[in-house]
């Protein structure tokens, strides 16, 4: 009897252990699976950033290229300052026996051109750039590589508006404009007629001192943005988050450290040298340096 008692002790004591064991290895596998699964969110996420980030980029370099270059033209051009200058200009200059010499003195005398933009195109813009921006701070940790080549793709597409708003007010190119017009004003029947000759010319003028060196850069960082999106989105899941943990062992310089797009993409280059194949990286190298190139103090 007592010989049995201690075989039913000894089972409950087995079956307690056994129990313990089952229930630690439960919570080993399901804290196994959270981490698995938080993993997978995450790179999930990762995968998003970097197909909204390339999408957004050519959505900027189509409004960039022609829609938003026309519209802001065209809502200078076309503004209210400029109908009232204009109408003055085409009865003071075009319909009066004025010389090209008394056109050039006359155009002098104009206001500045102080047209405020804001149109839809432009608000989508800016819009871009803010979601391009808030899609950069994702990764600011993780890929710091991508990081700096996203900063500066943003810097780029950024300075581009800027030089684009410059040039649609800048009076000098509008001046040029009316003079050359003005050698067959006896076409020039009203200020209508004025307006849309300045605003076909200038449209011209435009493109081309955009496509001169914007629109390269513009090329050329979409380029690297394409070989660094391939790179990182045919990696397989494991493979990109030990690609993100080798990243976090690289030493970079501080962004306060590089003062240039051309340091912080040489920057970028030591993780990416990871991931990039052997003729990607120098054509990586290629597309920077053209940037540098065009950019000596950018």
């Amino acid at each position: 009897m007592n010989a049995l008692l201690i075989n039913f002790e000894t089972l409950a004591n087995i079956s307690t252990t056994i129990g313990t064991i089952i229930s630690t290895l439960t919570l080993v596998s399901a804290f196994q699976l959270y981490k698995l699964s938080k993993r997978d969110n995450y790179i999930k996420e990762i995968r998003n950033v970097l197909i909204s980030y390339q999408y957004n980029s050519n959505s900027l370099n189509n409004l960039i290229t022609y829609d938003i270059s026309h519209e802001l033209s065209y809502h200078v051009i076309y503004s209210n300052q400029l109908d009232r200058i204009l109408t003055k200009l085409h009865s003071e200059c075009f319909q009066s026996g004025k010389t090209k010499k008394e056109l050039k003195e006359y155009l002098k005398t104009l206001p500045p051109i102080t047209v405020s933009i804001h149109t839809e195109l432009l608000k989508q813009y800016n819009e871009l750039l803010k979601l391009n921006s808030e899609q950069s701070s994702k990764i600011y940790t993780d890929f710091p590589s991508l990081y700096r080549v996203y900063e500066a793709i943003n810097f780029i597409f950024n300075q581009t508006i800027q030089i684009t708003k410059s040039i649609v007010r800048d009076e000098d190119i509008y001046a040029d404009i009316v003079v050359s017009i003005f050698k067959n004003k006896d076409k020039i029947k009203n200020p209508d007629d004025l307006k849309e000759s300045i605003y076909h010319d200038f449209m011209r003028i435009l493109q081309r001192k955009l496509s001169e060196s914007d629109q390269d850069d513009i090329n050329d960082a979409l380029s690297i943005l394409t070989l660094t999106t391939n790179s990182l989105m045919r990696l397989s899941d494991k493979a990109l988050f030990s690609h993100m943990k080798k990243e976090k062992r690289i030493v970079y310089k501080e962004l306060d450290e590089t003062d240039n797009i051309f340091s912080d993409l040489l920057e970028a280059e030591k993780g990416l040298k990871l991931i990039l194949k052997e003729d990607e990286i120098l054509l990586f190298r290629e597309f920077s340096t053209k940037i540098k190139v065009r950019n000596p103090s950018n």
